[in-house]
């Protein structure tokens, strides 16, 4: 379920290289800004940029499917908030890996279903078994009692 397949891989590399160019480059243009509020903000997003990116690139080592998409939805909207609309690629590759994984999620829990109904063994053909409740017959109304 976690595993990256190989072209998983080659996107979550460039993923990860993309997102430390943006990160840098972000920084570099914030930090050398006119506007006093753009340079007090550009240190933050360098910090918000290389937790997300440094996480990305756990996911990847790992190989966390999950992980990776988390991680490059999270860059992605990190992105978005720095006004860089390329963030809607991260947002795009975290958003199908998460839908990956919630398949194959899906898919794993449908197989695991049928397997858990056939642990149970098979009753032999017959009569059923007695009940270990003891449930005393029903007395009928005698004449005495009709009174």
């Amino acid at each position: 379920m976690n595993g990256l397949d190989r072209r998983e891989r080659l996107l979550g590399a460039g993923a990860v290289a993309l997102a430390i160019a943006f990160t840098v480059a972000g920084y570099l243009v914030n930090h050398r800004s006119t506007s006093a509020q753009v340079r007090a903000d550009a240190d933050t997003l360098l910090v918000a940029g290389s937790l997300v990116t440094a996480l990305m690139l756990v996911g990847l080592l790992l190989r966390r499917r999950a992980l990776l998409g988390f991680a490059s939805f999270m860059t992605g909207m990190e992105a978005i908030t720095g006004r860089n609309t390329l963030g809607i690629l991260f947002l795009l590759y975290g958003g199908w890996l998460i839908m990956r994984v919630m398949a194959r999620q899906r898919q794993q829990a449908g197989a695991a279903a049928p397997a858990a109904a056939t642990r149970r063994p098979a009753r032999a053909a017959g009569p059923p078994r007695a009940s270990k409740r003891y449930t005393p017959p029903r007395r009928r109304p005698t004449a005495a009692r009709k009174r």
